[in-house]
């Protein structure tokens, strides 16, 4: 298909083609760009996880997530506040990685009322976390304590791998 266009005189000639080749290139560049966008990740990750080693040599893991955020509001004018944790660690080396087990306390006072564990392996797979139990988890007080701990293990754990942990 061409399309002509004249201005002040002049003739410019606009080409558009709709040939089998330039079409059977389409998908050539849809998956250039797929490859791309699921491949620059594992690289930008694998480029990070070296740079945290060579940062922290004498290191087994390194914390990269420690974030708690607050929701505060009123209800039935009493204030009512919920918290969302998220913990995450890098493992630099195997020896690390042994560190299998997650742990989340809570209380009466501090309900667990939902959470989500898994492990990010090197190539970038999420596998849930396996095993959870919830136990009772008392101080040596004189006091009274409902204190509780549920924990959880991470499969999959290798040195450039990665622990999630988000809770309410």
């Amino acid at each position: 298909m061409n399309l002509t266009k004249t201005i002040s005189g002049e003739s410019e000639t606009f080409i558009f083609s709709n040939s089998p080749q330039s079409l059977d290139m389409r998908p050539n560049l849809l998956k250039l760009f797929l490859l791309t966008w699921f491949c620059l990740p594992l690289v930008a990750s694998a480029q990070r996880t070296e740079d945290i080693r060579k940062k922290f040599p004498d290191q087994d893991y390194v914390m990269l997530k420690n974030l708690t955020h607050y929701n505060i509001s009123v209800e039935n004018d009493s204030l009512k506040v919920i918290s969302r944790d998220v913990e995450e660690f890098l493992f630099l080396t195997e020896n690390g990685a042994m560190r299998k087990e997650g742990r989340i306390y809570h209380s009466g006072f501090h309900k667990l009322t939902d959470y989500r564990a898994y492990t990010v392996t090197p190539g970038g797979k999420e596998l849930e976390a396996t095993d959870a139990k919830t136990k009772s988890n008392p101080s040596s007080g004189i006091f009274y304590d409902d204190a509780k701990v549920t924990t959880f293990n991470f499969p999959g754990l290798t040195a450039g791998a990665i622990s999630h942990v988000e809770y309410t």
